[in-house]
């Protein structure tokens, strides 16, 4: 016994195929705007830190404090070596 696939099947069958095809450009889509997005917040979030020797340099004293406080943690004297850990997430963004 031949089984035929009908003309009816074969245009369900296209009609899902294009659905799922609609279904995941429109996904593309999405991941591709995701990504310009977080390249966008990243820049906002490094530029600061390009900064960071500038505003140190013209900052006052309280302003100096304020900056190692929200960046650095552990502050130790070894020998005349200043020893410290950044404050997370800082130091996932340091460890690159």
């Amino acid at each position: 016994m031949k089984r035929r696939i009908t003309e009816s099947t074969c245009n369900n069958i296209y009609e899902e195929c294009r659905s799922k095809q609609k279904d995941l450009n429109e996904k593309i889509g999405r991941l591709g705007f995701a990504e310009e997005e977080y390249c966008v917040t990243s820049e906002y979030l490094i530029q600061p830190g390009n900064r960071a020797y500038d505003l140190f340099l013209s900052a006052e004293a309280e302003g100096k404090r304020q900056l190692i406080t929200l960046t650095l943690q552990n502050l130790r004297l070894e020998g005349k070596t200043i020893e410290f850990e950044f404050v997370k997430p800082l130091d996932k963004v340091f460890a690159c």
